[in-house]
């Protein structure tokens, strides 16, 4: 399926967060500074700066797949170590009122947001779609590629648990795990749990 036509946006954190998602919900950045929750922390700290800068870190970002230099720099430097996707259905985004960044903020000094609707059709899905053996085929920049394939969907509210689609997660041993956490805190109704080869 192609990444335009897919139905989900991913959020990829690690295991160990679930039980204060749980708690807390999906917030923020700077809700969990200013509540002093405590939180693992995978980004690269000049991208924080960055964000902080940007008035982004109010917003929870997700990506429209799960194959972004981000996704792909945290899970190789911390092998070993267990993650989750937190997946949300678009149409939950679009009637929520988050807003879409169609390259990675770091691409410009000011980067635009748009809302939903606008900024899903800003992205560059032809771009979005290549990956980089076929961008470099095509004379595609790289630099360009790698932001467009890091489009961001934010959200501006907190999300609760019971509003994941999904959570997918590396195995059955896990899959039992965040059955058992999300049923102890009776959490209803439920989001899908699927065992999916995401994280290798």
């Amino acid at each position: 399926m192609l990444i335009q036509e897919g139905k989900l946006i991913y959020h990829l954190v690690p295991l160990d967060s679930l039980e204060s998602i749980i708690k807390y919900n999906l917030i923020s950045r700077y809700d969990l500074e200013t509540n002093k929750i405590d939180y693992i922390d995978n980004a690269d700290p000049e991208i924080i700066q960055l964000r902080t800068r940007l008035g982004l870190s109010k917003f929870i970002p997700f990506h429209f797949h799960i194959h972004t230099a981000y996704d792909t720099a945290v899970k190789k430097a911390n092998i070993g170590k267990s993650f989750i996707y937190i997946c949300l259905h678009r149409n939950f985004a679009k009637t929520n009122g988050f807003l879409i960044l169609p390259m990675h903020p770091a691409s410009s000094e000011q980067p635009e947001l748009f809302e939903y609707c606008e900024g899903f059709e800003a992205i560059d899905w032809q771009v979005m779609e290549l990956n980089q053996s076929d961008a470099l085929k095509l004379g595609v920049d790289l630099r360009y590629h790698k932001q467009v394939r890091m489009a961001e969907c934010l959200s501006p509210i907190p999300v609760p648990v019971c509003c994941f689609y999904s959570i997918n997660v590396p195995n059955e041993d896990i899959k039992e795990y965040v059955v058992h956490l999300l049923d102890s805190y009776s959490v209803t109704p439920r989001p899908y749990i699927n065992v999916m080869n995401w994280f290798v």
